[in-house]
């Protein structure tokens, strides 16, 4: 009967290949951190139309270093129309899941750009 159980599950593990679903329902980091891979392979050879769907691919999957640097290009227009408001909105959703860049990058926000809570939140970002 174990034998059984065992290969089942093998054969289960084979049939769905890499896309395995969380508790939440979402690709598991596996899948995520893959995509952030690849959108870094993607953004370091200045394909950045590419990198920007596979950071958003690993950010919508929970992967904050892939939110992290598609803020990065929200602010500075690479491959995305430039826009502070989601630039700030995914700052902040990395920085809320422990990932410190994210902290730095919204601060820098608040002081360098010189931008207000309240503008912020006009542009959409949730502060």
């Amino acid at each position: 009967m174990k034998k059984v159980v065992a290969v089942l599950v093998c054969v289960v593990v084979l049939l769905v290949g890499d896309t395995v679903l969380d508790k939440s329902g979402t690709q598991s980091s596996f899948d995520t951190k893959k995509a952030y891979e690849q959108g870094e392979t993607f953004y370091n050879n200045k394909e950045y139309d590419k990198a920007a769907e596979l950071y958003k691919k690993a950010c919508d999957g929970g992967n904050m270093s892939g939110c992290f640097n598609l803020g990065i290009m929200y602010a500075n227009g690479n491959g995305v129309e430039k826009d502070l408001g989601k630039a700030a909105e995914l700052f902040k959703k990395a920085c809320d899941s422990g990932n410190m860049r994210g902290c730095h990058n919204l601060g820098v926000m608040y002081t360098k750009w010189q931008w207000s809570r309240k503008r912020l939140r006009q542009s959409s970002a949730v502060i």
